[in-house]
C-alpha cells in the first residue's frame, strides 16, 4: 500500500476517534495537499476551543515515526509545530488494520524530539560521520515512555516522556 495511503488512512481513522469523543473535526489536507504543519483542526464544541493536530502514521510492529526533517533541521521543525501530534500505528493490512493512536501534547512532542536528537547526535559512538540528510524519527517504545539501555555503541536514552501516551486524547487540549 502507498505510504501517501497509508497517511490519509490515519488522518480519517483519528478524524473518527476525535468525532466519536463528540468533537468536530476538519481535514486540513482536504483543501490543500500536505498542508503545512497540521493535518486536522479539531473544535471542542463545548469551550470552542481548537486544537491543530499533525498526524503521523506507520505500520507495524515497532515502528520509527519520521517526523518530517533531517537532524539539521531540527530548529526549523520545532518553529512549525502547531500543536499536540497524534502518532498512529497500523497493523495487519486491508480489511484487518489494527490501529493504536498514541497522543501527545506539543511540548512533550518538542521535548522529545530534542532530547532524542540530542542523544542521537551527541551519545552515540561512531566511526563516520553523520550525513546531513539523516531524517529524525521517533521509536514507539518512547511513545510508551520507555528509553533505552546503555549499549557498547551507546549511552542510555532516558526518555521525556514518563508515560504510555496511548489513547490519552486528553492531551490534544493541554
Amino acid at each position: 500500500m502507498k505510504k501517501s495511503l497509508i497517511g490519509a488512512i490515519g488522518e480519517q481513522m483519528v478524524s473518527v476517534k476525535l468525532m466519536q469523543q463528540g468533537w468536530n473535526v476538519l481535514n486540513a489536507n482536504a483543501s490543500i495537499t500536505n498542508f503545512e504543519s497540521i493535518d486536522l483542526v479539531c473544535i471542542n464544541p463545548e469551550t470552542d476551543e481548537i486544537s491543530l493536530v499533525q498526524v503521523k502514521t506507520q505500520l507495524g510492529q515497532n515502528p520509527n515515526f519520521n517526523v518530517g526533517c533531517t537532524i539539521q533541521k531540527v530548529d526549523t521543525l520545532l518553529e512549525k509545530i502547531k500543536g499536540p501530534w497524534v502518532f498512529v500505528q497500523v497493523i495487519g493490512e486491508g480489511l484487518d488494520m489494527e490501529f493504536h493512536y498514541f497522543i501527545l501534547s506539543r511540548q512533550e512532542v518538542v521535548d522529545l524530539i530534542l532530547t532524542s536528537n540530542e542523544w542521537y547526535l551527541k551519545d552515540w559512538k561512531r566511526t563516520k560521520e553523520l550525513s546531513d540528510n539523516c531524517t529524525v524519527n521517533l521509536k514507539l517504545k518512547w511513545l510508551k515512555g520507555k528509553g533505552e539501555p546503555e549499549t557498547s555503541s551507546h549511552s542510555a536514552y532516558v526518555c521525556s516522556l514518563d508515560h504510555d501516551s496511548e489513547n490519552c486524547w486528553q492531551k490534544l487540549w493541554e
